[in-house]
């Protein structure tokens, strides 16, 4: 499926959304926790998570309680790589992935997205396009 509803945005338009004071699913993982944090319908303080110093988020999953923004978030060489989708709830062929071991004792049996695939010329024929994968929207948590 391809689309166009997922955007990088800035760590700025990343806090204004939590200004937003929706409530999230998902979780935050920092880099010096073996567990993430994990959130039920819960309000994210972000100030609590995001520090420009150690402990630093590295990884992080976010969809709000409507299933209408989705965020992915990524700290790589110290940038955070932060992704924002919205309209998706129409997109289907959701995966399910089994939890990671960390998620043991939080009651989250599985991790749901939606791949996203882009078109793209065919390289060995020019006449033709395929979908190549592009990226993966968080759709939610299964428990």
């Amino acid at each position: 499926m391809e689309t166009t509803r997922t955007q990088q945005i800035t760590t700025d338009e990343l806090w204004d959304i939590f200004d937003a004071q929706y409530s999230w699913t998902g979780y935050l993982w920092q880099d010096d926790r073996d567990k993430p944090f994990v959130f039920i319908n819960q309000l994210v303080n972000y100030r609590e998570y995001f520090t420009t110093t150690i402990p630093f988020i590295v990884e992080g999953y976010l969809v709000n309680e409507n299933q209408t923004i989705s965020l992915t978030i990524k700290n790589i060489d110290g940038v955070y790589y932060c992704y924002k989708s919205e309209g998706f709830a129409d997109l289907e062929n959701e995966q399910k992935f089994p939890a990671h071991k960390a998620f043991e004792n939080t009651g989250i049996k599985a991790l749901e997205f939606i791949p996203v695939f882009k078109k793209q010329e065919d390289s060995l024929s020019p006449n033709f396009q395929e979908y190549v994968y592009s990226h993966q929207i968080f759709k939610g948590i299964v428990s």
